[in-house]
């Protein structure tokens, strides 16, 4: 299925006389970020942007900007003016007889909106959708939101397994309506059909908006549905998120929105309590300001290694001050270690082999801080008297097995419950990984208690393995 993104209009309340589709928004322009949002979720054969205001200079950018790797087509609109509709009219000469998606490059959508429109199971080929949010956000102005009002042709208490063709039909959409029952969020399945109904729209007004074009498609009896994006009986994602975010980015101030929105989307759902309430706060203000400069994630994995490095060589000397100093520096690079998937995700550079890089480097810094803790106790020690007691080194081997097979148990068990709990995973049980033994490892140095810290670790570290193996076996017999 194809991908048609309007990237025509001026964009006057955003950001003038720049155009719209180039407007950055944490690190990629809002051009670059829809359509990878869109091709990351479903794949588009094609994806075809239609311009019109500055069209010479999206043309002469484009090449620069950081797109999907799809067939990418840019269309030039010379009628821009005259209203969205126009653009996509523009796209006549590139369809068949197919469906294809349509969306707005000022729209900021979850992922899942674009893969679930794309796959609706439809009867009917030429039936068109427009996802919709019945309960839209507060920062949503609705006077100058598109409303939907849908026919009651069929109950809300449909079960969950009703064919697709039971989505409610739309009886009127407009900006100007009254009584309404949904927001049109800007994403829309359409099919060739409506390309006569775009035509007759503009000739009769001498100007063409989408929105009109489907009014008159209503009017002369063609089927329009709606798709809501929160709590469709019809269709459920797979992973329904507990808060649901879009945003029409078209003032100075939905932009502001729109990166707060995208900043909290950050926190993962494995993310363990010290990594959920300390170092994700921290990282995602660092990570605003990161995002923007021309460093990939691996720059900062690479950063935060070696950072950790430098805080084990100082835990190792036998003195509280450079273990304190030491500690701090591993808190430090344990926030930015957050950095480097952020900016992945939100600047779509995820890939299997930064994953490995970031993966095994923590590993070395664990074996590196946990050992620097060893020797310093080794050092004080040993200046004391004379010898290492042997419960340091027992305490070393614990702790160090212990964080090694916590680590290794965190992928599975991560994995596992990924797949058990797809339909909440709000309901994941408490993680204790790596955020929460960096951070006992500095609470430790601060208040110079190296011997307590490596004993909590080991017992800690061992006893999460167990825990997760009751958890697994818990859920797999639920």
């Amino acid at each position: 299925m194809d991908l048609v993104i309007l990237a025509g209009g001026a964009g006057t309340r955003l950001a003038p006389p720049h155009p719209k589709p180039l407007v950055r928004l944490l690190g990629l322009t809002l051009l670059e970020r829809v359509a990878w949002q869109a091709w990351k979720a479903c794949a588009p054969k094609r994806i075809l942007i239609v311009g019109g205001y500055q069209f010479h200079r999206l043309q002469r950018e484009l090449p620069s900007l950081h797109l999907p790797p799809a067939s990418i087509h840019l269309i030039h609109n010379p009628h821009w003016e005259k209203g969205n509709g126009t653009s996509v009219l523009a796209v006549q000469p590139w369809m068949k007889d197919e469906p294809f998606l349509v969306t707005m490059v000022d729209h900021l959508l979850p992922a899942f909106v674009y893969s679930q429109l794309a796959t609706l199971p439809l009867s009917e080929e030429q039936t068109m959708v427009v996802a919709v949010d019945p309960h839209p956000p507060e920062y949503v102005d609705l006077d100058d939101a598109s409303k939907v009002q849908m026919m009651r042709e069929h109950s809300s208490t449909c079960p969950p397994d009703v064919k697709t063709s039971l989505l409610p039909r739309v009886r009127q959409i407009g900006k100007t309506l009254t009584q309404w029952d949904a927001i049109d969020v800007g994403v829309f399945r359409l099919h060739p059909s409506l390309f006569p109904y775009l035509k007759q729209e503009l000739e009769i007004q001498g100007r063409c908006t989408l929105l009109g074009a489907l009014q008159r498609y209503i009017r002369e009896g063609g089927v329009l549905r709606a798709w809501s994006i929160r709590d469709n009986p019809a269709v459920r994602p797979a992973q329904p998120p507990k808060h649901v975010y879009w945003v029409d980015i078209d003032t100075p101030e939905m932009l502001h929105v729109a990166e707060r929105l995208l900043l909290q989307s950050l926190t993962k759902p494995t993310d363990g309590p010290i990594a959920r309430w300390i170092n994700r706060p921290l990282s995602r203000w660092i990570t605003r300001y990161l995002v923007s400069l021309p460093i990939t994630p691996n720059h900062i994995t690479v950063f935060a290694f070696f950072l950790a490095v430098g805080a084990a060589l100082l835990i190792a000397i036998p003195r509280w001050l450079t273990l304190a100093i030491g500690g701090t520096l591993a808190q430090i690079a344990s926030i930015i270690d957050g950095c480097d998937g952020e900016i992945a995700r939100l600047k779509f550079l995820e890939s299997e082999r930064g994953a490995w890089l970031d993966a095994v480097l923590d590993r070395y810094a664990d074996a590196f801080l946990i050992s620097a803790l060893a020797l310093h106790l080794a050092g004080t020690t040993a200046s004391t008297s004379g010898t290492v007691p042997i419960n340091v080194l027992l305490w070393l081997i614990l702790a160090l097995s212990g964080v090694l097979i916590n680590s290794y148990t965190a992928d599975k068990y991560d994995a596992y419950l990924k797949r058990a709990l797809t339909k909440n995973l709000s309901r994941l049980p408490l993680r204790l990984g790596r955020d929460v033994r960096i951070f006992l490892l500095w609470i430790g140095a601060l208040f110079n208690l190296p011997l307590y810290t490596l004993a909590i670790l080991g017992i800690l570290n061992h006893g999460e393995v167990i825990r997760r193996i009751g958890v697994l076996f818990f859920w797999q017999k639920a």
